[in-house]
């Protein structure tokens, strides 16, 4: 933020505040939405119930994955509701597979270590 700003908003910033509180408390919707928005801003989702299987295994990924697409199919959820939740689903796969190629690299590493 530029300096200039800074020094207008630790000037004024308390005084502008207390303005928009008052124009809020006579009635002024605008002002109160701007209060609002700062106070409790609109989600921007709403949850999705959906029973997931556990992922701990690339097997239970592609369950997951197929629980999703049967919830699209059935109109249950939409396909950005989806697409967000198999963004979780992909990461929770690629955590699966870090953990599989440390395990890999350990056991590489201890069967040279015995050679």
């Amino acid at each position: 933020m530029p300096a200039r700003i800074e020094q207008l908003l630790a000037n004024e910033g308390d005084a502008v505040v207390e303005a928009v509180l008052v124009k809020a408390r006579s009635g002024d919707m605008q002002a109160a939405r701007l209060v609002l928005d700062r106070i409790c801003p609109p989600r921007k989702g709403h949850p999705v119930n959906i029973d997931l299987p556990t992922i701990e295994c690339a097997d239970d990924v592609m369950a997951a994955i197929q629980t999703v697409l049967t919830t699209v199919a059935r109109g249950d959820m939409s396909l950005e509701e989806a697409r967000l939740l198999a963004g979780i689903i992909e990461t929770a796969r690629r955590g699966i597979e870090l953990v599989d190629f440390a395990k890999q690299i350990e056991e590489l590493e201890e069967y040279r270590r015995a050679r």
